[in-house]
């Protein structure tokens, strides 16, 4: 793919989520859809916390996910997900965008989460969806968006997108210390308050 063909891929990405704003608007009070019978042996605390999902996902069994390529703050490749994960507990890996309204909204509460649960079991990740080709480029693009400071991965083109068959983002996975899937939660929400953590705190003791 040619840079002017990133470009444009990248506008249309914006105009398309600013165009259709569920897919980056949370659901709250409503049923999110669920793409297979996991949800139906989920536990009401389990229930409450993914009913404000544009789309949830709960996995019966640890999920082996797509080969993908990141980078870091340094510009180094990341090429696992198990690079990502934890090496005890559970990792959040939260997918966003700067052109992405409801991705930057999140980002304090999971800001919150990550300051809660730190050393107790969760991390949280984040990637970047901008597509730049290096970690400064997506530093102003952050500082022109207004983004909080955060340590985030990103992916220089769209193959982590195509390949996890995102609907939008933001779209947060949770995985294990081997790095496969628990959960994938897509749209935003308030990471951070009593509902969030009772549901953490209920995965986390399944997962030690």
């Amino acid at each position: 793919m040619t840079r002017r063909q990133k470009l444009l891929l990248f506008i249309f990405m914006g105009a398309f989520a600013l165009a259709t704003g569920y897919l980056t608007l949370p659901t709250h009070g409503e049923q999110a859809p669920v793409g297979n019978t996991g949800y139906a042996a989920l536990s009401p605390v389990k229930k409450e916390f993914y009913d404000r999902f544009v789309r949830a996902d709960p996995y019966q069994k640890p999920l082996d996910l797509p080969q993908m390529l990141v980078y870091d703050g340094q510009d180094k490749a990341v090429t696992t997900w198990r690079d990502l994960a934890a090496d005890s507990g559970l990792t959040l890996v939260n997918f966003w965008a700067t052109w992405c309204a409801g991705c930057i909204t999140e980002v304090p509460s999971l800001i919150a989460l990550q300051r809660h649960y730190q050393g107790r079991g969760l991390s949280v990740v984040f990637i970047s969806l901008d597509f730049p080709q290096t970690a400064e480029m997506l530093k102003k693009r952050m500082d022109m968006a207004g983004m909080p400071p955060i340590s985030t991965y990103y992916a220089k083109d769209t193959e982590v997108w195509k390949s996890m068959e995102f609907i939008g983002i933001p779209t947060s996975l949770i995985i294990n210390k081997d790095g496969q899937a628990l959960y994938r939660l897509a749209g935003d929400t308030d990471w951070g308050n009593s509902e969030s953590f009772a549901f953490f705190d209920n995965i986390i003791a399944e997962n030690p």
